[in-house]
């Protein structure tokens, strides 16, 4: 026990210390700020998610004193808070006729989604609207980031015209990118445990990913806010977007299940979806939610026979 806290403290330490590199701002600082979550993460998938919780605390210990209580309310919303509550659903589990089931990594990024949409809306509930508000001070920021950047590099004139375009997506752009380095740390951390034997939640298989009815409730509520004019609209469209993602993902498992019906040519087939991927983008991550929302409602992937498919090892 003594040794398990001891671990689990030191981790707190680095992911503090991590965070605290942002402060840097120089490219080789903000690498390491970017896996501020690895070590709470590894902690707690290693030794239970009270682990996670301490490392937490001992995070915030490093972190206010150098940075303030404002930074290390920030470093809690973004870290320890949701680190000790994802590791503490991913390590629910039951058994089953076909053995140990763990609570499914579909859930997990759903929780993410409704995380990051609380914070949002916190956000723009405690900034407000009108000439101080929320909008207002995105605009700010990305006006002088493109002012600098039109300084820097020169080219023609048309801030206010990028800057509205840019303005909408800047919520789900940093809602976004909070998402996918959580999950990256949270998948690093597993991933290295699990290759050293210390991983307590057992393997799961990438075309078993399935999301819960209710992020299509989210989705739609995103959808009819992002009708309302701006701050209300903007939050709404990231909400959207976000409770998006987990579809987009349930479709490349469908596409996995899909090209598994090619036989030999299945190999050919995904490596042509993922080029496909890389040139076009967030188009085709569309029309992936659209696909994983269709499998969610209508069973696709059952009715196409994934139970029979090669494991995930050999994707």
């Amino acid at each position: 026990m003594a040794l398990s806290i001891a671990i689990a403290i030191l981790a707190g330490l680095a992911s503090g210390a991590f965070h605290l590199a942002i402060l840097a701002g120089t490219i080789g600082a903000l690498i390491f700020g970017y896996i501020t979550t690895l070590p709470l993460f590894a902690a707690g998938l290693a030794l239970g998610w009270p682990a996670s919780a301490i490392a937490g605390i001992a995070g915030l210990l490093v972190v206010m004193p150098v940075a303030g209580a404002e930074a290390g309310f920030w470093y809690a919303i973004i870290g320890p808070l949701p680190v000790a509550f994802l590791t503490q659903r991913a390590l629910l589990w039951q058994e089953t006729p076909g053995g140990r089931a763990w609570y499914p990594a579909g859930y997990l990024v759903t929780w993410m989604v409704a995380w990051a949409s609380l914070a949002l809306l916190a956000i723009g509930l405690w900034q407000g609207s009108g000439p101080e508000g929320l909008q207002t001070l995105i605009e700010r920021r990305v006006s002088l980031a493109l002012g600098q950047w039109e300084k820097a590099f020169g080219g023609k004139s048309g801030i206010e015209e990028a800057t509205a375009k840019i303005v909408r997506i800047v919520p789900l752009g940093i809602a976004l990118s909070w998402m996918i380095m959580t999950s990256v740390n949270m998948l690093l951390a597993q991933g290295v445990l699990a290759r050293f034997n210390r991983a307590i939640r057992g393997r799961e298989r990438f075309l078993d990913f399935e999301v819960p009815r209710a992020l299509s409730a989210l989705f739609a509520a995103g959808l009819v806010l992002s009708l309302f004019p701006d701050p209300a609209g903007m939050l709404g469209l990231a909400i959207a977007g976000l409770a998006m993602l987990p579809f987009a993902i349930a479709g490349i498992a469908t596409v996995h299940v899909l090209a598994g019906r090619l036989g030999d040519r299945r190999r050919m087939a995904l490596i042509g979806f993922y080029m496909l991927f890389v040139f076009l983008g967030w188009p085709l991550l569309a029309l992936l939610g659209a696909l994983g929302a269709i499998d969610h409602w209508f069973g696709l992937r059952a009715r196409f026979g994934a139970s029979n498919l090669p494991a995930r090892k050999e994707e």
